[in-house]
């Protein structure tokens, strides 16, 4: 854990020497690995219950909590929370940014409301190359397809002085296809369009550009 938070602050520090914004970056052919940080914008001053008296994390991610919809987000593996609950989610090193578009990412994320019946996965994340989120989501096991989750403003991204990573750094909103979805779900408005909900940090390693 104490890798990567090191690692992380000395690639960000490097990279905001660069001051390189979303038009000027050189996206990389091949990556070797690295991983992405999702940060919840979201304070919660205590820990969520189910319905059912369990206690669980204060995960915020990738949905913030719901009022009075107890809930338990848990990683899937080797996806996983820090102590800070930031979720890291690996890169896929068979990703190939400047082909496809798209850092892959492995691992998940299962967020289930118990009180309400209803239980989510997001899978197979997708990272594009100007930080917009996506990801295979299952509802209740039923596949509900790739939905656009969270787009990316204020992105800034770019390779390290040395060349051995890219760098993408962002806020991160809800939209319209999540909020819609989610929405839906709770047959009320419980996500708004555009509502800054988390940060990202994503660094990888890159082979050659």
């Amino acid at each position: 854990m104490q890798f990567y938070n090191v690692r992380l602050l000395g690639s960000l520090a490097a990279f905001a020497l660069l001051a390189v914004n979303a038009g000027q970056a050189q996206t990389p052919a091949n990556v070797s690995g690295g991983f992405a940080e999702f940060t919840s914008t979201i304070n919660l001053s205590s820990l969520q219950t189910t319905a059912n008296g369990l206690t669980h994390s204060t995960a915020a991610f990738p949905l913030p909590p719901i009022a009075g919809h107890p809930v338990a987000i848990l990683p899937i593996s080797p996806g996983f929370f820090n102590q800070q609950q930031s979720l890291f989610l690996p890169i896929d090193p068979q990703s190939q940014p400047a082909k496809t578009g798209n850092f892959a990412l492995l691992g998940g994320v299962s967020v289930s409301y118990p009180q309400d019946g209803i239980f989510i996965e997001f899978t197979q994340f997708r990272e594009d190359t100007i930080g917009n989120l996506f990801a295979l989501v299952t509802v209740n096991g039923k596949s509900m397809g790739e939905i656009h989750l969270l787009s990316a403003i204020g992105a800034f991204f770019a390779p390290s002085p040395d060349r051995t990573q890219f760098i993408i750094t962002a806020k991160l909103r809800v939209t319209a296809a999540l909020a819609q979805a989610v929405n839906t779900l709770f047959n009320t408005t419980v996500l708004t369009l555009n509502e800054q909900i988390a940060t990202e940090d994503l660094i990888a390693d890159v082979l050659n550009f």
